[in-house]
């Protein structure tokens, strides 16, 4: 009875570490889990720290002028909001100066490059994750999106289209949203748009002195986007990657 006991605890010990082994924690003390991707480990969940590695703070910038002002790092939340729960779902936004800092990611992990996130496509598309089965062309979407955080659709293959059936990677993406610039006859402002329509994270790979490639998913498109225009300045997710060992 008593090595039945001691074999269960040890059992039980064995699980909380592995279980510890499998997060990452952030210079805020919030915790990831992380998801094995072919030779890649990616976190599940949307970065969401309010501090570089070294804990020194990210400024937080709610106001949209001097958020277009900005030529350093900066951070804010969908429309600013400060509900725990959806920090939590859908991470921070953060313009590309906090993301091409070496002190953004926790040890070991960084900011995938436009390398990593094809690394990411193409052994999707290999392995058979296209929504239609289909070993070719990029229609991943659908195997990345998580079963919730997406605006319904109604067309077959979408991450819209019966959530049940998303996330067959486990990268669990979800419908974070993003803060563009867009100008009128006044000026620029910073806008806070397509939660839930739309996902974007920045990729370590800039295309020049002012614009950064994202890579993002929509509620009604069926491939791994990318996108080589936004400005640094916008507000966009951060999904790490691991280093490798």
């Amino acid at each position: 009875m008593k090595r039945a006991i001691k074999s269960l605890a040890a059992a039980v010990l064995f699980l909380i570490a592995s279980c510890i082994r499998n997060e990452v924690v952030d210079a805020d003390g919030n915790r990831y889990h992380m998801v094995k991707i072919g030779k890649q480990v990616w976190m599940v969940e949307n970065f969401r720290s309010t501090r570089f590695n070294d804990g020194s703070p990210i400024p937080h910038v709610a106001d949209s002028v001097a958020w277009h002002s900005l030529s350093t790092p900066g951070y804010c939340y969908y429309q600013n909001t400060s509900n725990p729960d959806t920090i939590k779902m859908f991470g921070a936004l953060y313009n590309w100066y906090c993301v091409n800092s070496e002190k953004f990611a926790p040890e070991g992990w960084r900011v995938p490059s436009n390398e990593d996130w094809m690394t990411l496509q193409n052994y999707l598309i290999k392995k058979g994750y296209n929504w239609d089965g289909v070993k070719r062309d990029n229609h991943i979407a659908k195997a990345l999106a998580a079963k919730k955080g997406w605006k319904p659709h109604g067309l077959k293959g979408m991450p819209g289209n019966e959530m049940q059936k998303n996330n067959r990677s486990g990268f669990s993406a979800v419908g974070a949203g993003f803060r563009y610039d867009s100008r009128d006859s006044v000026g620029w402002y910073p806008i806070f748009g397509a939660v839930g329509h739309k996902a974007g994270w920045w990729s370590a790979t800039e295309v020049n002195e002012s614009i950064a490639t994202v890579y993002g998913m929509a509620f009604c498109v069926d491939y791994l986007i990318e996108y080589q225009q936004w400005l640094k300045t916008c507000g966009y997710s951060v999904r790490l990657i691991k280093k490798k060992q």
